[in-house]
């Protein structure tokens, strides 16, 4: 999944990466892990006051590989936003992070476009 990165590579985010664990099982171990998940995911929301906010400083280089060109090419119509290498591949670079994960979102929502 990771093909391609190279020592130019800073990071990486995987969206939407993975499953819940209790999609793929069923009956008392499903909801076994279902009461886990669930009582995990209370307790790191209950510490989050405990963490110190992230600070990440720019600039941002981000390359995104998108579903198909067509894709792609609606995305060139933001500004700031090129074609990179590949037919389907978009790039933009930000100072701010809050703006990179806006257009993110945003690249999100262009793929659900269908032609026709």
């Amino acid at each position: 999944m990771l093909a391609g990165l190279d020592e130019h590579t800073d990071a990486v985010m995987l969206v939407g990466y993975h499953t819940r664990p209790s999609r793929w099982r069923t009956g008392a171990a499903g909801a076994h892990d279902e009461l886990r998940l669930r009582q995990a995911t209370a307790d790191a929301i209950g510490r989050r006051a405990q963490i110190p906010p992230l600070t990440i400083s720019g600039p941002f280089d981000v390359e995104v590989d998108l579903h198909n060109p067509l894709t792609a090419d609606l995305a060139t119509l933001v500004p700031g936003i090129s074609r990179a290498a590949g037919g389907r591949t978009v790039a933009f670079t930000t100072a701010d992070f809050a703006d990179a994960y806006r257009l993110l979102l945003l690249l999100g929502q262009l793929v659900t476009i269908k032609p026709g």
